[in-house]
């Protein structure tokens, strides 16, 4: 079987510990634990974050929603991701948008989550990872389509890319607790909360 031929013969390789993680060969497995929760956005308090980004979530569809974007931007995969990036500035609660940008050039895209992090160095340039504590992220219709049908083809709940979740955490490991927020679908009554560990 396939599976037979990738495992390696018995005795001929010995398995060390390399930073907790098992070694056979040349191979190293690296184990991140994440954990989801679902839950009505209905069942969470108005004051919890969570809440707190998914209603700028919703005024951040909103304005999308009105303005559409510029083809060309998303020219790539033809898909319009958003995201907010959740900031604790000077006290304050902040919520930073991205959107994805991918033109097919030799350059490569950039994703919302990117985007959202670089926004949020740019607007505050002394931040550090532990101010950032969470982030939300939600694909909505390129052409402004809101279609039923439209919707269905729509990747939510989006998880992050493996670029990305590499970027968010590095984020995690100066801020515990940050939390990556997805939707069930474009009314975001269900909340998706995924921590990374």
């Amino acid at each position: 079987s396939k599976s037979a031929r990738n495992r390696p013969a018995k005795g001929k390789l010995a398995v060390k510990s390399v930073k907790s993680a098992p070694v056979i060969g040349t191979e190293v497995w690296l184990i991140h634990k994440s954990y989801t929760r679902v839950r009505p956005l209905s069942s969470i308090p108005e004051t919890d974050d969570v809440h707190l980004l998914t209603r700028e979530m919703r005024r951040y569809m909103g304005e999308y929603k009105k303005n559409g974007a510029e083809p060309f931007f998303h020219r790539k995969s033809g898909r319009v991701v958003l995201s907010l990036l959740h900031v604790e500035h000077e006290g304050k609660a902040q919520f930073v948008r991205g959107i994805n940008s991918e033109v097919s050039l030799p350059t490569g895209s950039v994703c919302a989550e990117r985007t959202a992090i670089g926004n949020a160095r740019a607007s505050f340039p002394n931040i550090i990872r532990k101010q950032m504590k969470g982030i939300a992220v939600l694909e909505v219709p390129l052409l402004n389509n809101w279609d039923a049908e439209v919707n269905q083809d729509l990747l939510n709940p989006l998880p992050p890319c493996g670029a990305c979740n590499e970027w968010l955490l590095k984020i995690g490991e100066e801020s515990p607790g940050f939390y990556v927020v997805t939707f069930q679908d474009l009314s975001l009554d269900v909340v998706h909360e995924r921590f990374l560990f």
